[in-house]
């Protein structure tokens, strides 16, 4: 969880500045502290570790006073929505249970769903393996926070893809980094697992090289919210798997 010192002050924390002095994380500038409770909706957690940081506003220019990062969300079977603007949160369940036949509550009836076997790298980055156009399948970052164009890639997945860049086509977006620019390329099929959609758009230029060259787990492109935006994205830690939720 990360929240803004406004937020800190106000309910009081005492804080603690992370980082010595010249590293990377003094100059992020996080401040570290614990709270007594987190309620989400009808589900309440005790005794959390928090950063503290800046605000920043969200898309509709109202500032958001703090973040739940994936240490939360991985206590539960979760479902985002960004285009409802909705969270579920479900409870894991026990270790060796049966699998789980049930229709989440965030399914509809009748919807089409693709459940995606996910690999967890680190501690938050969820893998699944996917296809550009008749390109090999290969292991992508599935950016479920993210906006912006459904894929992002280096110029090696470009390439397999028979995908042809225009350098006048520069493009500018936003990331974690502020303000970036990038070239544009059109995306004629996107497939994650077995969901699959078409007439996308790509960005080169944005995607962090270290995902690539890797030695211990290549990846080859960033799936975001141009095509997961989409679908009701729900994540099933327990279980190693993802659910796309056709619309």
């Amino acid at each position: 969880v990360t929240i803004t010192g406004a937020l800190a002050d106000q309910l009081g924390l005492k804080t603690f500045v992370g980082g010595e002095p010249g590293s990377p994380l003094a100059a992020i500038g996080f401040a570290y502290a614990a709270i007594d409770s987190l309620t989400l909706g009808a589900t309440t957690l005790h005794r959390l570790p928090v950063a503290v940081a800046g605000s920043e506003p969200d898309d509709r220019g109202d500032e958001v006073v703090g973040r739940l990062g994936f240490e939360i969300l991985r206590r539960f079977r979760f479902c985002i929505d960004p285009v409802e603007r909705a969270l579920w949160l479900e409870p894991l369940s026990p270790a060796g249970a049966p699998a789980d036949t049930g229709r989440p509550a965030w399914v509809p009836a009748g919807a089409v769903t693709h459940r995606v076997p996910i690999v967890l790298r680190g501690t938050h980055l969820l893998i699944a393996y996917g296809r550009v156009n008749q390109g090999p399948e290969r292991p992508s970052l599935l950016d479920v926070g993210g906006s912006g164009v459904a894929f992002a890639a280096p110029a090696s997945t470009i390439a397999e893809a028979a995908i042809t860049l225009d350098s006048t086509d520069v493009r500018t977006g936003t990331s974690a980094a502020g303000r970036v620019r990038y070239l544009g390329f059109p995306v004629a099929r996107l497939c994650v697992a077995g969901a699959c959609r078409d007439s996308l758009e790509g960005g080169y230029g944005t995607f962090p090289a270290r995902l690539e060259l890797n030695p211990n787990f290549r990846l080859a492109g960033i799936v975001s919210g141009g095509f997961l935006f989409r679908y009701r994205v729900g994540v099933d830690i327990a279980r190693r798997e993802v659910w796309l939720v056709e619309r």
